[in-house]
């Protein structure tokens, strides 16, 4: 479940925008000639004032064609062409590009009809028809007509038209068109139209059109329109349109071997789902269309099936109900509780155990 969820969204959307993986068809190419010249035509003092042409300092207004081995501007900068190479340079106020913006660092307002590129820093409010993609970290407001990537960590709000993509840990809230993707750590809102996916762990809401996906552990409200997954344990609520599934060992544990081998998984909350609902151990309550089939139950289950491999402590109310332990009750047509006396181990209506 998880690969699918992975691939659905990566595959020929992520991979293939940031820049530097696709310098050749962007139009963020650089000439490393370009940035010989620095001729502008300055109506300034100490590099206050105005700017007509490729100045490396200034404060105040400057428009330029091409952008190439800035330093430092402090105000408003536009430029009308692609940039060049400005490895050192440092953009505070309002960056506007015809094509892109890029720099260094950019902070505070910052827009572009292709994109937003920051090397190590953006920060403030940033825009782009296609992309914002800052090689390090975002901090405040992005949004990408296509995606939004920061190559570090993220804070604030950042939206893709496709995707929004944090390759370390993100906090605040991240949304992509077809899929939000953290790589790290998740503490915020997620969502995707397709799927959000947390490969490490996840505080929040999270919520994905097909699936919510954490590979880590996951606290707060997990919601995928087929499936809700998370590796390994769940506090909280977890909702899926077919699927809940808590714990590495309900994933992909195939005999009792592999499923002694795995660590545990807990969903401790609420587990629901159309069809299925499947944890280690589950200690709340979990509701299913078919069946909730765990090795532990601490609390209430109701489905059509109700197995618990190890234990029930609890109530459990279906059509079907086993458990190889019972400390509780079960109402059902069938109701196995395989550590009563022989005579009452298969009843119907109901069947009881205490200890």
């Amino acid at each position: 479940m998880r690969r699918i969820a992975f691939f659905l969204i990566l595959a020929g959307i992520i991979s293939s925008w940031p820049p530097r993986a696709q310098a050749e068809a962007t139009p963020i190419e650089r000439d490393e000639h370009e940035c010989r010249w620095h001729g502008s035509l300055d109506l300034a003092i100490n590099d206050f004032g105005m700017s007509f042409g490729n100045s490396a300092r200034l404060t105040g207004l400057r428009f330029n064609l091409v952008d190439c081995g800035v330093e430092e501007i402090n105000g408003i900068n536009l430029t009308f062409w692609k940039p060049g190479e400005n490895p050192d340079a440092t953009l505070n106020g309002i960056a506007l590009g015809l094509v892109a913006p890029q720099a260094d660092r950019i902070r505070g307002i910052s827009a572009g009809i292709a994109a937003v590129v920051g090397d190590s820093e953006i920060s403030g409010i940033s825009a782009a028809a296609l992309a914002v993609v800052s090689e390090g970290e975002i901090t405040g407001l992005a949004f990408g007509g296509l995606a939004t990537v920061a190559e570090g960590s993220a804070v604030g709000i950042m939206a893709g038209g496709l995707a929004s993509v944090t390759e370390r840990s993100m906090t605040g809230i991240s949304i992509g068109g077809l899929a939000s993707v953290t790589e790290r750590h998740m503490t915020g809102l997620s969502a995707g139209g397709l799927a959000s996916v947390t490969e490490g762990n996840f505080s929040g809401i999270s919520f994905g059109g097909l699936a919510s996906v954490a590979e880590g552990y996951s606290t707060g409200i997990s919601i995928g329109g087929l499936a809700s997954v998370t590796e390994k344990s769940l506090l909280g609520i977890s909702v899926g349109g077919l699927a809940v599934v808590v714990g590495s060992s309900a994933i992909s544990a195939r005999s009792a071997a592999e499923l002694a081998s795995v660590a545990e998984g807990r969903l401790m909350g609420i587990g629901a789902a159309g069809w299925t609902v499947r944890s280690d151990e589950i200690q709340g309550a979990a509701f299913a269309g078919a069946q909730v089939k765990a090795n532990r139950l601490n609390g209430l289950s109701i489905a059509v099936l109700n197995q618990f491999e190890e234990c029930q402590i609890g109530l459990s109310i279906g059509i079907v109900n086993i458990a190889e332990s019972l400390n509780g009750i079960q109402l059902g047509i069938i109701n196995i509780a395989k550590n009563n006396p022989p005579a009452f181990r298969a009843l119907p209506i109901i069947n009881a155990h205490f200890e």
